[in-house]
């Protein structure tokens, strides 16, 4: 944890610790409740992009020849502690702020990036989801997948595919490891 992030750590738990004492439960709550939803997120999006780096290779090693051309991802973190601030994208009208891995072999491209919103300018994620992810084969729009982290009543989040329309986000099927090593095969050629 960098001397930032503990910083920020230790006045966020003094403005929880000053809002309990005072009878503002609300807002020790929604403190308790963001730090919760923070630590998710992270977990989530760590969990995503180390997942695709880890898949590209051991790709690799049976003979792909994936490059590993730009990510966002560095380490410490931000204010609040989460996921660095270096990667903007839209997902509808909101803005999601978070992390992007760019894979190449040849000229054929796959992109994954995640994050969420992070100031009440950004936006909200429809759908009650805690983040959101994109990943796009350049060029083949069908190959490409919307994923939501979604926290489940009983479990940790989990990454779930979505449809996003007029009429709101349809939650689909759970995101798992299976479904990555599906896109670095229709990407890389790799089995």
């Amino acid at each position: 944890m960098s001397e930032l992030d503990a910083e920020w750590e230790r006045v966020r738990a003094e403005v929880e610790r000053r809002a309990g004492e005072s009878g503002q439960g609300d807002v020790a709550d929604y403190l308790r409740l963001r730090a919760t939803n923070d630590a998710a997120r992270k977990i989530g999006i760590d969990w995503l992009l180390d997942m695709f780096t880890r898949a590209a290779g051991e790709a690799n090693r049976r003979g792909a020849t994936i490059i590993l051309e730009e990510s966002s991802r560095t380490s410490g973190g931000t204010t609040t502690g989460d996921v660095p601030d270096t990667h903007r994208f839209r997902v509808g009208a909101t803005t999601m702020v978070g992390v992007r891995c760019v894979m190449r072999v040849g000229i054929k491209t796959l992109t994954v990036e995640a994050g969420y919103p992070r100031a009440p300018a950004d936006g909200f994620i429809r759908g009650g989801g805690l983040a959101r992810a994109n990943i796009t084969h350049f060029g083949d729009k069908r190959a490409s997948q919307k994923l939501m982290l979604v926290q489940l009543a009983s479990d940790a989040p989990g990454w779930f595919v979505v449809e996003d329309d007029e009429a709101g986000v349809k939650i689909g099927a759970m995101f798992a490891e299976a479904d990555i090593a599906r896109h670095l095969i229709h990407f890389a050629k790799v089995s």
